[in-house]
């Protein structure tokens, strides 16, 4: 490999180029789905990324935490590149009026700096790219659910407007649980509840529902359904129906790093937390969406029956 280091012009800073010392593909949770990133790392340790969303030109991101990335491919640079992306932005103007994905762009964009000899083809690691892509966002998508929930896995023929779903996440040592504190611009400012929200007319399931209202509230990727408890009040002349689910996440395979991969939606959420049992016990039952606090409380209890 040349001893030569790719260089990147960075937005704002025209004419500053910036060594970089590998490419890698990093795939990040979007606001509500997948995103593939071409991310260029500089020796300093810190990244610029690049991606494209739909009906939307690229866009450039920096120093986003690595801890975020659900998975990551490293292309080692081995020629001078004075302006990758000057490339990029042409790669996009070439094709803007195809409806790519990000995915789809990701991919074309990696093979455009193979052609031009910017990264180096290791094991075919490009051929292989759009497969080892969709792997990934597979496995993140898949989810089990057991038999005694089996229920929740049922096509809606219509999702009624007053089905609601929660999801309650717990730390890995399964002490801790996850809290998220509403928005003060959203009904029941300032309290806290654990993430979710309405099953939408587009869910196939109620389970579906939870794993979309996770995505979006958290960016976090449910792994298995474990137990459920419900929640019920009245609306007007009828009833809302709210199923909290026991979950695990993907995020969890590397359990030092979930507690960390937290990312919230700002419009609806200003705060998260990882809350003990004692520490939800001296918190006052107003400080919680009604009823919330016996259910994550009870969520507890269920730690010894789930063969934690």
């Amino acid at each position: 490999m040349s001893n030569e280091m790719n260089t990147l012009e960075l937005a704002g800073c025209p004419g500053h180029d910036i060594p970089i010392s590998s490419i890698e593909l990093w795939c990040v949770h979007g606001d509500c789905d997948y995103h593939w990133l071409i991310t260029y790392t500089h020796p300093s340790g810190s990244t610029t990324s690049v991606s494209r969303e739909k009906n939307i030109s690229i866009k450039w991101i920096q120093d986003i935490p690595r801890e975020k990335a659900i998975a990551t491919i490293i292309f080692p640079v081995t020629y001078k590149c004075p302006d990758l992306r000057g490339i990029a932005s042409h790669i996009w103007n070439s094709y803007e009026d195809c409806d790519y994905r990000c995915t789809e762009f990701v991919y074309v964009l990696l093979w455009d700096y193979k052609r031009r000899e910017f990264i180096r083809d290791t094991e075919d690691q490009v051929q292989n790219l759009l497969c080892r892509m969709d792997a990934v966002q597979e496995e993140m998508s898949a989810f089990q659910v057991p038999q005694h929930l089996e229920q929740f896995r049922r096509p809606l023929s219509e999702a009624p407007s007053d089905l609601e779903v929660g999801v309650l996440i717990f730390s890995p040592l399964k002490d801790r649980v996850l809290l998220v504190k509403r928005s003060e611009r959203v009904s029941h400012k300032d309290t806290w509840e654990c993430p979710g929200g309405a099953v939408e007319r587009s869910d196939k399931s109620i389970v579906h529902g939870a794993v979309r209202e996770c995505r979006e509230k958290i960016q976090l990727h449910i792994s298995a359904f474990l137990d459920v408890m419900q929640d019920v009040w009245p609306k007007g002349n009828r009833q809302v129906c709210k199923f909290i689910f026991i979950v695990n996440v993907h995020e969890s395979k590397e359990p030092e790093q979930l507690l960390t991969k937290v990312v919230l939606n700002p419009a609806e959420h200003q705060q998260f937390r990882w809350a003990t049992r004692m520490e939800i016990e001296n918190m006052g039952a107003a400080l919680f969406l009604p009823k919330q606090k016996g259910i994550i409380l009870d969520a507890f209890e269920f730690l010894g029956t789930l063969g934690w």
